[in-house]
């Protein structure tokens, strides 16, 4: 009994939400924005997201991880909330904002004409309410150091 219920125990943990890692963006104008991200790096996670969310917490989100860096074409389909996608550039440069994406809406959404090496997903609107712009740094362990 005390196998089975440590096993069971063992595969809860296992099976439980992806652990959050920082992520970090310096604006231009000299401020510092923490965030707590999930990452999707397979296909699978990246084709679930955050579907059949009802919420985020503040100033978190999921980070999509392209290797290599690509032009992601993105949609609502099964999303509830009203998300903002940022898309970053490989060395770490916010390169475009889809701002208030429309829940459950399939319409594709069009990348920025230069490739991502990740798109953060965060609450609809918080971009602007934070002051998150095209040309911020992001700081996090899948972008390039020596970014200017």
């Amino acid at each position: 009994m005390k196998i089975n219920t440590l096993l069971f125990a063992t595969l809860l943990l296992l099976s439980g939400p992806a652990l959050a890692e920082p992520l970090q963006f310096q604006t231009q104008s000299g401020k510092t924005i923490p965030f707590e991200v999930e990452i999707a790096k397979t296909s699978e996670e990246q084709q679930k997201g955050l579907q059949n969310h009802d919420s985020l917490k503040p100033q978190t989100g999921m980070l999509f991880v392209f290797d290599p860096p690509t032009k992601p074409l993105f949609w609502m389909k099964n999303t509830k909330i009203r998300l903002d996608m940022i898309y970053i550039s490989e060395n770490g440069i916010v390169t475009g904002i889809h701002e208030n994406a429309i829940p459950f809406d399939e319409t594709p959404i069009s990348p920025p004409a230069i490739k991502s090496k990740g798109v953060l997903e965060i609450t609809g609107g918080d971009s602007k309410k934070l002051g998150i712009s095209k040309g911020d740094k992001v700081i996090h362990t899948i972008f390039k150091k020596d970014a200017k």
